[in-house]
């Protein structure tokens, strides 16, 4: 989602309609996660009408002023609520919370980051792909990846910035280009690596392996992962 325009949600009254449902039946939440969205966020908060109010466990988004956030599992919801309860006493809302010492601006919002690549963050880019892949191909898409709760996005991310590396001929911090031959070294060490790890558990990594250095070695960036992932998961169903 980019902008006010794309979060009328035409999905959600052609669902209501294909299952019967009443209209306004189904109510979401939209998550701001692209860049160019931040620019119009009362214009999306505004446009949607109701949102669904889901809780975690987080107390600095509690202190910084959030009204709510969200869950992985709802077992975790009666945990959540306390954290916010604590912070919200009149149980409404933190409208009149300020943060005199935190400023931002379209420049700050626009401007690349600073800073180095590193081995390890190339390697943890390979190493999620393949993770999350291997998961996926196995019939799950929610796939817990150092210490968090991860869906297809992160897997995506991770294989873009892959690519973007290769084909601008990126260097690491040590000093050495990100080429072919070091993508497909790199993939190789993790993926046995992570071959050693599984043991006797039945998994993926080979297809995941293969899928991945496709991705990354592909002279266009391809639309989404899973949709070649699909093939290989509907080819071991049959």
């Amino acid at each position: 989602m980019r902008r006010k325009r794309n979060c009328r949600l035409r999905c959600i009254p052609f669902s209501e309609e294909r299952l019967g449902l009443a209209k306004s039946t189904i109510k979401c939440t939209v998550l701001i996660e692209h860049l160019l969205a931040t620019f119009q966020m009362d214009e999306i908060v505004g446009i949607i009408s109701s949102l669904i109010y889901k809780n975690k466990i987080n107390k600095r988004e509690a202190s910084d002023g959030h009204d709510g956030t969200w869950v992985a599992h709802p077992g975790l919801v009666p945990v959540a609520q306390a954290v916010f309860d604590a912070h919200m006493k009149d149980g409404r809302n933190q409208l009149t919370k300020q943060l005199p010492d935190f400023f931002t601006d379209k420049h700050h919002l626009t401007s690349p980051p600073e800073g180095v690549r590193t081995e390890a963050g190339f390697r943890r880019n390979i190493s999620i792909t393949l993770g999350y892949l291997d998961s996926w191909l196995r019939g799950t898409g929610c796939v817990p990846l150092y210490n968090l709760m991860e869906d297809a996005a992160t897997a995506e991310i991770s294989r873009a910035q892959l690519w973007q590396w290769l084909r601008h001929e990126a260097r690491l911090e040590d000093g050495r280009t990100v080429d072919p031959q070091l993508v497909k070294m790199t993939i190789a060490s993790e993926t046995e690596r992570r071959l050693v790890r599984a043991g006797s558990v039945v998994n993926r990594i080979p297809e995941a392996s293969e899928l991945l250095e496709k991705f990354v070695l592909e002279p266009e960036l391809s639309d989404f992962l899973t949709l070649d992932a699909y093939d290989k998961l509907f080819l071991n169903i049959h």
